[in-house]
């Protein structure tokens, strides 16, 4: 009988509104953690490429020191850089997969089971489409502080004062809440344009290292460490790509009260 209440309640206008509410929360959620498994999955793959570009300088001290030509205490250092990356690598790897064991349990997946795939890329002009003035008073409107104070009782002229006051400081909160989310937004925006300005300079010097590596002009080690140069700007791109991505996901959940 109890659980037909619950049911019967839930089917109802505000077990809908509540249900709406619940499902948005997750789906906030389940995005930011998506967001972080991604930068942790990103940190993996170039974890496993310092640990590659360690091994090889590591396999290259061990011969030029058989040959007389390093000292003992260059080898060491040589094995010691390779032990840190190895230890990285394993840090990184855990990381990842304990974000995506996070993620799996939230849309209620078994993470052996489940390939998740990149995050679409941000809207960058995005910004250039917002009324942030309507969204404010949308924002406004889907706040549950300031709809429950709106209805309130308020028998008396006292009692009158102090909801209008109170209804007046909470909308003066959310409009500066809205005012600093679409800051961020302008901000990550220019990071983001920065990084990919950056990321597209590394891809040229990408391409040039890979012409004369397979022309025979470098070294594996030397090649390695220009790839690992390369994949870290291309980590920052992504991340900046991410972090805007998250700005506009928070200022479009705040116009839903969430």
């Amino acid at each position: 009988a109890q659980m037909n209440r619950t049911v019967r309640k839930l089917t109802g206008v505000s077990g809908t509104k509540f249900l709406k509410s619940s499902v948005n929360a997750m789906v906030k959620t389940a995005q930011t953690v998506m967001c972080s498994y991604n930068q942790m999955r990103d940190q993996r793959q170039l974890a496993e490429k310092q640990e590659e570009s360690a091994r090889a300088s590591y396999e290259k001290a061990q011969t030029m020191a058989e040959a007389g030509m390093l000292t003992e205490q260059e080898l060491l250092e040589a094995e010691q850089s390779l032990l840190t990356a190895r230890i990285s690598l394993q840090s990184a790897e855990k990381s990842e997969a304990s974000m995506k064991a996070q993620l799996s349990l939230l849309i209620g997946r078994n993470p052996d089971d489940t390939e998740i795939g990149e995050i679409p890329p941000a809207n960058v002009d995005f910004i250039d489409t917002v009324v942030l003035e309507d969204d404010k008073k949308l924002a406004v409107t889907s706040d549950s502080e300031i709809q429950a104070l709106r209805r309130s009782s308020s028998s008396g002229s006292a009692k009158a004062e102090l909801k209008s006051r109170q209804v007046t400081e909470a909308k003066s909160r959310k409009n500066l809440e809205m005012d600093t989310l679409y800051s961020q937004i302008t901000a990550k925006r220019q990071a983001f344009l920065a990084a990919e300005s950056s990321y597209e300079a590394a891809k040229k010097n990408y391409s040039a290292l890979q012409t004369k590596y397979q022309s025979g002009l470098l070294s594996r080690q030397e090649y390695l460490k220009g790839e690992v140069s390369y994949l870290q700007q291309e980590n920052s791109f992504k991340q900046a790509d991410r972090e805007l991505g998250q700005a506009i996901a928070a200022y479009q959940w705040e116009i839903k009260g969430v």
